[in-house]
């Protein structure tokens, strides 16, 4: 068995041989619950369950910053920026970021960051540039190299026009330059012809070093966030929450742009994409960094690596590298623990006496287009960034086997474990650890069946021939998966009327077929007529999602593409037989 199945399957196998042999009613008094926090209340009691996981996280590895490396992979670099071999200089500079901290004796991640600065202005990236100044002095570069610094930092303002802010820069700053240093500067400024005002420091990555495509929503829609007015949000007993157009539609227009509620990035993907918003990166074109504590991810920016750790990373970091390459979780899986994560553990238990009362009321009976007020503030919008949307898309828990059921509850149990060994419910009382452990875990036992019928996988295009730029043979790959309180509603067709692109984690959703007022539109779920035999369609989408597809291409067996052809040629052939055998009258 290999490293990335057995720990997770092994011990649950494991668990189940044992609670059959000493416990033969749990199965019928399992399959009695009727909710997530019931169930996983359930498993949370069987002590022989949460002490096997102990005794896992109890003996994983936590791989620290190394400052010898750090300080190594700098004085490489820094014989690579001697000899002008900048794109060599900067993969070193970058390497010494991964392992440097900046509480080692040399503040490895200063000198990193200020040596990475200087390789940026030689490459005339001077908003690059300035960036890693700003980061090197925020982790305290050295006071006596501080002027060296700030010259260049002015010589970046300067090249970028940026008169004003360097003026003001200088005032403070005089007392680490010298007055003929600040003198030459003054006079730089003031003699400008100019004082233009370009685009803030914080940098646009993708759209300005990738090729800018127009993402804007003309027409946005005031109750749907991040929509278009051409799309309103409809519930049926049958169809559940749906889109339908609210105009008509026409090819090409731009339907959805919408961050993830929460995403995760695939383990492949860890060192070569952002950790936070999946953008893949490029040393060239963006401040890459790193975790302040682990060795093992990077950002595009700041900004996305500040944003990683309040949310999500801190909770995570110790255990990434036995969560990613030993305990055999799914990405998927992972996502369900981030989107709690992402939630926050304050403002779910906020909300605990609503969740809870939903799930006794819906989970073990049909719901209702009144079952749940899923739109948030005075204005009643539908948000990508809320909660409630994301907890109130369909588990099937009344469908699902009892074997499916019960490893959920346990992969629950060993994520609950993770937050415990990470200090997530650290601050609760002796009785509001227990009780909040058992919400959190219906949460995430909630979240690990409904992902798995509405996330959606985030992918990036990879050419087949870089060289030749081959479009055509290129394809699309996985990279990781996101939640989406908007792509959620879209129902299947083996036809559908939309195709969804990424620009990191962010999906943007266009129309490839006209569609009129009032009809329902459709994305697919993996499967599509052109490609796969209907037997393959109807097994995959029973199978994961539940239902049995009744659209068009279903309901009249639609040829596959390349069999399009054959099938016309035979009703030609068909049709000139028949012509030919009519009698002559």
């Amino acid at each position: 068995m290999d490293a990335k199945s057995k720990t997770i399957d092994c011990l649950f196998a494991k668990i189940c041989k044992h609670l059959k042999s000493h416990d033969k009613e749990l199965n019928q008094n399992f399959i009695k619950l009727t909710t997530n926090f019931d169930r996983f209340k359930f498993i949370w009691h069987i002590g022989f369950i949460g002490k096997e996981l102990d005794l896992l996280f109890n003996n994983t590895n936590f791989s620290p910053k190394d400052a010898t490396k750090a300080s190594a992979f700098r004085q490489e670099g820094n014989e690579q920026f001697k000899t002008k071999r900048f794109f060599d200089a900067l993969v070193k500079y970058n390497s010494s970021l991964q392992f440097s901290s900046a509480s080692q004796p040399e503040n490895n991640l200063a000198l990193a960051y200020a040596n990475r600065s200087a390789v940026f202005y030689h490459l005339n990236e001077f908003q690059l540039c300035l960036n890693d100044i700003e980061s090197a002095l925020r982790a305290g570069y050295p006071q006596k190299s501080r002027p060296k610094l700030i010259e260049r930092k002015l010589n970046c303002l300067l090249r970028l026009e940026q008169y004003s802010s360097g003026i003001e820069f200088i005032k403070a700053e005089k007392i680490n330059l010298s007055s003929d240093v600040c003198q030459n500067f003054e006079k730089k400024f003031k003699t400008a012809s100019a004082d233009k005002k370009l685009t803030p420091l914080e940098q646009q990555f993708y759209f300005e070093n990738y090729g800018h495509i127009d993402l804007t929503i003309t027409s946005p829609n005031p109750k749907v966030a991040c929509a278009s007015k051409s799309i309103d949000i409809d519930y049926s007993m049958e169809r559940g929450f749906f889109l339908r157009a609210a105009k008509d539609i026409q090819v090409g227009e731009l339907l959805v742009n919408e961050p993830p509620f929460a995403s995760v990035l695939m383990a492949h993907k860890i060192g070569h994409n952002c950790f936070e918003c999946i953008l893949k990166l490029n040393p060239l074109k963006m401040n890459v960094t790193y975790c302040r504590q682990c060795c093992l991810v990077a950002y595009c920016s700041e900004k996305c690596a500040a944003a990683s750790w309040t949310h999500t990373h801190k909770y995570e970091c110790k255990y990434l590298n036995f969560l990613i390459n030993q305990s055999g979780l799914s990405h998927m899986e992972w996502l369900a623990l981030r989107v709690v994560l992402k939630a926050g553990k304050s403002y779910l238990l906020s909300l605990k006496p609503l969740l809870e009362e939903y799930e006794q009321q819906f989970e073990s009976s049909l719901r209702d287009g009144s079952c749940m007020a899923f739109a948030e503030g005075e204005d009643k919008v539908y948000s990508s960034h809320s909660y409630l949307p994301i907890f109130n898309l369909v588990t099937n828990s009344q469908v699902r086997k009892l074997n499916d059921l019960f490893r959920r509850s346990f992969v629950a149990f060993f994520l609950v474990k993770l937050l415990e060994k990470s200090d997530f419910f650290e601050a609760d009382s002796a009785e509001g650890f227990k009780e909040n452990q058992w919400f959190i875990g219906g949460l995430i036992l909630r979240h690990l069946q409904s992902i798995s019928c509405n996330a959606h996988e985030v992918a990036e295009l990879h050419l087949s021939n870089a060289k030749k730029n081959a479009m055509a043979e290129s394809s699309a790959q996985g990279i990781g998966a996101g939640i989406f309180a908007i792509l959620s509603l879209f129902n299947h067709s083996c036809d559908p009327h939309v195709t969804r692109n990424f620009r990191g984690s962010r999906c943007q959703v266009r129309a490839v077929q006209n569609v009129k007022k009032g009809e329902e539109i459709y994305d697919n779920y993996g499967v599509l007529y052109a490609v796969n035999e209907l037997k393959e369609r109807r097994h995959k989408l029973k199978d994961q999602y539940f239902f049995e597809c009744k659209c068009v291409p279903c309901r009249n067996d639609w040829p596959l593409y390349d069999k399009i052809e054959s099938q016309l040629e035979m009703k030609n052939n068909l049709k000139t037989e028949c012509i030919d055998n009519l009698a002559v009258s």
